[in-house]
């Protein structure tokens, strides 16, 4: 683990930084030289890692891997090493969008059903008017329509593609296709064009306030969540306490 990593989790390296940091990051690697790679982690992902060898490899050799969710911030407290806070990629977008509206950086979207990008774009365009988003096309390609949005995506020259196909089909599309992809940087984002666009609404205040994220997501769409949270969450918990038992002890 390199000495910009806070903590790992399953061996999970994860970053500890700031949203301002964290967006400060973001164009460090954009004008380092080669292709960068962004990975979020939440207890799902992790959860998935600590069973799928290929995916955590892929996340734990990206660039930058941010606590998405409390409850990683939960798991670092539990092996006592806290981390300064989650780093959300829907509420980060915000940030991005007002402090590029006087940068050169562009990002593009890729994911979500027909026309959600398209959505997601006019709606932070109307209130960061000169935030450059240069494109946007629907997720779950095909190998035909992979290579054709390809083109798309390299022609328009982004700074940052956004890829929001969940985990870990985004991160299996990405690993496919990154060497055919001439962008600075890669970020694996989840479902940010649904927030943005409006089509899944973000918890209250007062539930992220408390950690509650995750209830608000399960009240939305309880038949298809209800096996990562009631069951995901627990495990997550116990496999963290697990390991921190058997370490005490090697």
């Amino acid at each position: 683990m390199s000495e910009r990593h806070a903590i790992d989790i399953f061996g999970v390296p994860i970053d500890d930084y700031t949203p301002a940091e964290f967006v400060s990051q973001l164009e460090v690697l954009i004008e380092r030289k080669g292709q960068g790679l962004v990975c979020p982690v939440n207890i799902d992902m992790l959860n998935q890692c600590y069973k799928n060898k290929w995916l955590h490899s892929f996340i734990s050799n990206a660039d930058l891997i941010q606590a998405e969710s409390s409850g990683v911030l939960l798991g670092a407290k539990l092996k006592g090493k806290p981390l300064s806070g989650k780093v959300v990629s829907n509420e980060i977008i915000y940030k991005l969008a007002k402090r590029w509206e006087s940068k050169p950086y562009s990002i593009y979207f890729l994911g979500g059903p027909e026309g959600q990008s398209e959505a997601a774009k006019a709606k932070l365009q109307v209130k960061y008017p000169d935030f450059k988003i240069v494109g946007g096309h629907r997720g779950h390609l095909t190998v035909k329509e992979s290579e054709q949005v390809i083109k798309e995506i390299n022609s328009a020259k982004p700074d940052i593609l956004m890829v929001g196909f969940g985990c870990p089909a985004q991160e299996e599309w990405i690993d496919k296709y990154r060497s055919k992809l001439s962008v600075p940087l890669i970020w694996a984002i989840g479902n940010i064009t649904s927030y943005v666009a409006g089509t899944v609404s973000t918890a209250p205040q007062w539930m992220k306030n408390f950690g509650l994220e995750w209830l608000h997501r399960f009240l939305l769409e309880p038949k298809r969540m209800w096996k990562r949270y009631l069951i995901g969450n627990p495990l997550f918990i116990f496999r963290v306490l697990w390991g921190k038992v058997r370490d005490r002890f090697n």
